[in-house]
């Protein structure tokens, strides 16, 4: 996200709130996605201790957040959160990282639909596999939702660098950031809701 000053965000019970000044509002352009909003699923899979990569095929030209349902596993001792970003890949699960999101200091011990943001827009190939990775990179270990049986046909699970339970893939949506002309107060658009001037609306592509 392109912010102007000190941006925190969290989401609570299915509404995206910020809290931020000067901020453009933004629309989120959905384009793949594994699981419908606000689905609670019941599986997971842990990271560090595996190695968890999620193809996709986008039919868009790039790619600005991955939403992920996520639940924060362990604190290490006297850790008082964990510090989480999105890998994004080319080329294979192990292929090279060709774009990492914000780092996200995350701290809510239960289920959240967690949105990792890439600092702009990363052009992508439409119709082309890319791979993103959640990587824990401190304070503990993060359990990420999968979805088994999965619909998505787009894509695969990876697990430590082979290839996971054809059947799962993990929940998922990802897509472009686009700026919003008016940036209104306090409004609920889709499934977000906004404060103190900025807003966050999902939208199909």
């Amino acid at each position: 996200m392109r912010f102007s000053c000190c941006v925190r965000a969290v989401l609570i019970s299915g509404f995206f709130c910020v809290w931020s000044c000067n901020v453009v509002a933004q629309v989120l352009i959905e384009d793949q996605a594994n699981g419908q909003a606000g689905e609670i699923a019941v599986t997971s899979l842990s990271t560090p201790t595996n190695q968890i990569v999620q193809s996709f095929t986008p039919a868009l030209n790039g790619i600005g957040f991955v939403q992920l349902q996520t639940v924060i596993a362990a604190l290490a001792p006297g850790s008082l959160g964990v510090t989480v970003v999105v890998q994004l890949r080319d080329n294979g699960c192990l292929g090279p990282v060709i774009a990492t999101t914000t780092p996200l200091f995350m701290q809510n011990l239960g289920t959240e639909f967690t949105t990792f943001f890439f600092p702009d827009n990363v052009p992508l190939t439409a119709n082309q596999p890319y791979y993103f990775e959640p990587v824990v990179l401190g304070g503990g270990s993060l359990d990420v939702a999968k979805k088994s049986p999965s619909p998505y046909d787009r894509g695969n699970l990876f697990l430590n660098g082979g290839p996971a339970n054809p059947l799962s893939d993990l929940w998922f949506r990802e897509g472009l950031v686009v700026p919003e002309p008016d940036a209104g107060c306090c409004c609920s658009v889709v499934e977000y809701s906004c404060c103190l001037g900025a807003r966050f609306r999902m939208v199909a592509s």
